[in-house]
């Protein structure tokens, strides 16, 4: 009996000893793989994870009467991004953006959440480009939006300034379907961005109750309130359940484990009365993903779903070509498909057939040899600094007319 405690006692002091030096020393790159994890060691980095999109500040995002919802204008905030917090903010027109005094010989910017950062302002490609060229860009990326929104939104904006620009860059990515598929697919309620559409059964556009987008966002918030240090009105067993999701990564290997051998787990009753409007597609298995492949291609020459995103890329090459403005596409692949040149063939051979220039990062990333951690952050699958100065560095290279100064 003696030698079983002691053996019982030893096994518990090496987990405390493992527990100890892993919580002071494990670097933050792999502890961001365990949810709640040192959390309350790094509250001043923790993103308020209300809305869709997760890490941005409160009232970033507003409401908008034909897009849904966009940036404010004249916001200030912070966004997090792979253990990182750092400032954001809009300028007069609504772009991530320094105030530009004048709009003279600009090249108008657009795309998604690579275009519009997840890096420091510093750091984004349309920054680096500017600052490497002295070319004024207007950096008007949105995150969560396709060419549809971003169309609307440039011409709202090039009306406002009253110049055309000097060439029209638009960054596209491979869930743009099914953001134009289901656009305008969101709204801003209390600050947040949330999804007030999303697809049922029979691929649907079906608009969310505002009750069950209320009752959505008082979840999130109450669990943002849980994780303070407080541990006031909680019985034992949660208290224990939060020192060990806290402070043990023994309990989280431990948790992870036992939920990757349970081949009995189910999804949660809990359903929403659509699905996300990102699941446009089921892969081989009968899992919903968020973009779609066809026999390892990004399937867009004869998909039904792409209608509206062709329209929205048309839309900017009739305005290129009546203004006689540079356009220009630039193909930015998923981290997971990040080298492969075969994925946008299909986009590829549409841009080609209605003579639309395109750059495909593919080829770059792939000829040049880049791995992963050149590119995109290790727990996000947005571009890192690295990524974005590579992606400068090539846009300078490939559009050396765009990019000179007269």
């Amino acid at each position: 009996m003696m030698k079983i405690l002691l053996t019982l006692l030893l096994v518990l002091l090496t987990i405390i000893f493992f527990d100890v030096i892993t919580f002071f020393f494990l670097p933050n790159e792999y502890a961001l793989n365990f949810n709640e994890y040192r959390e309350d060691f790094q509250r001043d980095t923790l993103a308020p994870d209300i809305g869709i999109q997760g890490p941005f500040s409160k009232g970033y995002f507003v409401k908008h009467e034909k897009r849904g919802f966009d940036n404010g204008k004249n916001k200030k905030g912070y966004h997090w991004v792979n253990g990182i917090t750092y400032p954001i903010w809009s300028n007069s027109i609504g772009c991530f953006d320094k105030e530009h005094a004048q709009y003279e010989e600009y090249v108008y910017l657009t795309g998604d959440s690579y275009t519009w950062g997840y890096a420091p302002f510093d750091e984004k490609f349309g920054t680096v480009i500017e600052n490497l060229t002295g070319t004024q860009i207007l950096k008007c990326g949105v995150t969560h939006t396709g060419q549809q929104h971003q169309y609307d939104k440039f011409v709202e904006i090039v009306e406002q300034i009253g110049i055309l620009p000097k060439a029209i860059i638009v960054f596209y990515c491979a869930n743009d379907i099914a953001n134009d598929y289901a656009y305008p697919h969101s709204t801003v309620m209390d600050g947040w961005l949330v999804d007030n559409v999303g697809l049922d059964k029979d691929d649907r556009r079906v608009k969310i109750p505002e009750i069950e987008l209320r009752r959505f966002i008082d979840k999130r918030l109450l669990d943002l309130s849980l994780r303070g240090r407080s541990l006031e009105g909680r019985t034992w067993s949660q208290r224990v359940k939060y020192f060990l999701r806290q402070y043990s990564l023994s309990a989280h290997l431990v948790k992870s484990l036992v939920e990757k051998t349970d081949s009995t787990e189910t999804a949660s009753a809990e359903k929403p009365s659509v699905r996300n409007l990102y699941f446009v597609d089921k892969d081989s298995n009968g899992q919903y993903r968020d973009h779609m492949d066809s026999n390892g291609q990004y399937w867009y020459g004869n998909n039904p779903k792409a209608i509206k995103n062709k329209k929205a890329v048309l839309a900017f090459k009739k305005f290129a070509t009546e203004n006689n403005i540079p356009f220009v596409m630039v193909l930015m692949p998923f981290k997971t498909v990040y080298s492969d040149a075969k994925y946008y063939e299909q986009l590829r051979e549409f841009l080609t057939h209605d003579g639309i220039r395109f750059i495909d990062l593919t080829f770059h990333f792939r000829e040049s040899h880049l791995r992963l951690r050149d590119l995109y952050w290790s727990h996000d699958g947005h571009l890192n600094p690295s990524g974005n100065k590579i992606v400068a560095e090539i846009l300078i290279k490939e559009l050396p007319e765009v990019f000179s100064r007269n």
